[in-house]
């Protein structure tokens, strides 16, 4: 083992008193200025902070009490509440809401709020709105003062489905069949029933205005899943290259393809020229991709 040096004599900045230290330990920054550690905690304490703002005093945003914070708390996102107790609770706050069953006050909270399930004071609520014609809930969750289409002015304003939307199935509104376990229907699709009719087998409700949410009977159409596909494709929605690539653009395309066709280069060069992958660029030359462009 290493023979440490011999440790050398210093004073507390502190109480004044002298200590021993071993050299190495100098190197270390702040090191050999107190004897101790309630020194060094009371020297720390008693310097002044100049780097450090004054605080502030400001109301808890949950109970309404003053507390101090710094700014640099405030700037962090930091100082809303006063205690821990205040920020917890702040997470499951939400408003009173009215049952649209029995008119009872409840409290709902704000995580089922945002998961739109905080509709009814009850399960026994639930199912008993659920056993109601489905008509009255129909009506109940559609407002007519929605959005007018911006390239179809003349179709008017959407009717939105204010009830349960799915957007992991392209945002449609969905509503309960009735009774428990019946399951659900698209709100759009009941609502061409109810205005027009039963829905032919194999055909779509597709939208004019291109609003996922509107069920307003003029502006659905019925159409088989090609209608539905050459819709898309006719209002320019459907994948195409420059919508999908962050890299190339239309002028890339027709350049690589022009490049390919001269035989003076290989695929690795011009994926290599263009900032993009060889897979990327075979599909081009081949027309697999980007087929829109000529």
């Amino acid at each position: 083992m290493p023979v440490q040096s011999t440790r050398v004599e210093r004073r507390c900045e502190q109480c004044g008193t002298p200590f021993l230290i071993y050299p190495s330990h100098l190197k270390k920054q702040g090191a050999g200025r107190f004897c101790s550690r309630p020194c060094t905690i009371k020297a720390r304490g008693s310097a002044p902070r100049a780097h450090r703002q004054p605080p502030t005093f400001r109301p808890c945003e949950r109970c309404g009490v003053p507390f101090r914070v710094y700014p640099s708390a405030e700037r962090s996102g930091m100082g809303r509440y006063c205690s821990r107790e205040c920020s917890q609770l702040s997470r499951r706050d939400g408003e009173t809401k009215t049952c649209p069953v029995c008119g009872a006050s409840f409290y709902a909270r704000r995580r089922r709020m945002e998961e739109h399930s905080a509709l009814y004071c009850g399960q026994s609520c639930e199912i008993a709105d659920r056993r109601r014609a489905i008509e009255d809930r129909f009506w109940e969750r559609v407002n007519k003062d929605g959005p007018t289409p911006a390239h179809r002015p003349e179709l008017g304003p959407c009717w939105v489905w204010t009830g349960y939307l799915n957007w992991q199935r392209g945002g449609y509104g969905y509503i309960g069949r009735g009774g428990r376990g019946n399951g659900t229907l698209r709100a759009h699709r009941y609502s061409w029933e109810f205005h027009n009719g039963p829905i032919p087998e194999g055909m779509e409700v597709l939208h004019h205005c291109d609003n996922p949410p509107c069920v307003r009977p003029d502006h659905l159409f019925l159409g088989d899943q090609q209608a539905n596909v050459n819709d898309m494709w006719a209002k320019d929605r459907g994948p195409n290259g420059a919508r999908m690539s962050k890299r190339l653009t239309d002028d890339d395309v027709r350049e690589i393809r022009r490049l390919w066709e001269t035989g003076q280069y290989r695929q690795v060069e011009l994926a290599r020229q263009f900032g993009s992958t060889t897979g990327a660029v075979s599909a081009i030359v081949r027309r697999r991709s980007w087929k829109h462009i000529a």
